[in-house]
């Protein structure tokens, strides 16, 4: 899991430039989306799976949270 979530940093950084500051902000939410669907039993792919996860997280996080993770 390490080593995917290290080539997926490089991904985000090199592919989709996002800047280095903020590379910890992306990979916390999907850190945390990755856990939400191993604890739910919910296949992680497609938006269903995320329209799930951020529906929990507006349960106890911001708005601006939400829309962070979305």
């Amino acid at each position: 899991e390490k080593l995917l979530f290290n080539d997926f940093q490089d991904f985000l950084s090199r592919k989709q430039r996002v800047p280095e500051k903020r590379l910890s902000y992306y990979l916390r939410w999907v850190s945390r989306f990755h856990e939400f669907c191993a604890r739910q039993n919910v296949d992680g792919n497609g938006k269903d799976a995320i329209a799930l996860y951020l529906q929990d997280l507006a349960k106890d996080h911001e708005d601006w949270q939400v829309q962070q993770a979305n």
